[in-house]
């Protein structure tokens, strides 16, 4: 399956058949500029199902009205709504976690200043901020426990704990050959060897 985003809707594209099927029809989301907004989907590990956050459709106008959390099963199409979070047109991307089950975004509220990071369960349970400052969240790490940041000050990847710990990562790259982006927390001790 591909799953394509466009402005009004999201649709599956089945590979073996080529038939394209609307999966997640909503209203366009008006950026007030001339550029479309289009949801960013995340699949879950196993390829069953994808995950999306879909804004209000005027999130200028109504910033405090919350975005919809949606997951769609790839085999069967059907959409189902797993919660809402408040997090704002400004947080501009989330990032599910790898079971599916935590969506982690960054509220900005000046262009060139501090975001706040936030992890809430897609269910709409309970939404809590990690940390804020001059931050940028690029996603979760593979196991799921701690996030992926880059410090805009001291111009470097940190790995983020759930509790707002930070870390030094060790490495950080693409693997040649189609390996996956590797990339740990840096040991105590082993920084000086």
């Amino acid at each position: 399956w591909i799953a394509l985003a466009q402005a009004a809707q999201i649709s599956l594209l089945d590979l073996q058949t080529g038939q394209t099927k609307a999966a997640l029809e909503y209203l366009p989301i008006s950026t007030h500029t001339e550029y479309y907004y289009i949801p960013v989907i995340e699949w879950l590990a196993d390829g069953s199902a994808f995950q999306t956050t879909v804004p209000p459709d005027d999130p200028v106008i109504r910033p405090e009205d919350p975005s919809a959390i949606w997951r769609v099963t790839a085999s069967t199409g059907k959409a189902g709504q797993l919660g809402q979070v408040f997090m704002g047109f400004q947080a501009q991307r989330a990032y599910f976690s790898p079971d599916g089950t935590r969506l982690a975004y960054q509220h900005r509220y000046a262009l060139d200043g501090p975001v706040t990071i936030f992890i809430t369960q897609v269910d709409g349970g309970e939404t809590r901020q990690v940390m804020s400052g001059l931050f940028d969240l690029n996603g979760w790490a593979p196991g799921g426990g701690s996030l992926l940041i880059y410090d805009r000050t001291a111009r470097q990847s940190l790995s983020l704990s759930l509790d707002g710990q930070l870390s030094p990562l060790l490495s950080f790259g693409v693997i040649l050959g189609g390996q996956p982006l590797v990339y740990r927390p840096l040991e105590q001790g082993l920084a000086s060897q």
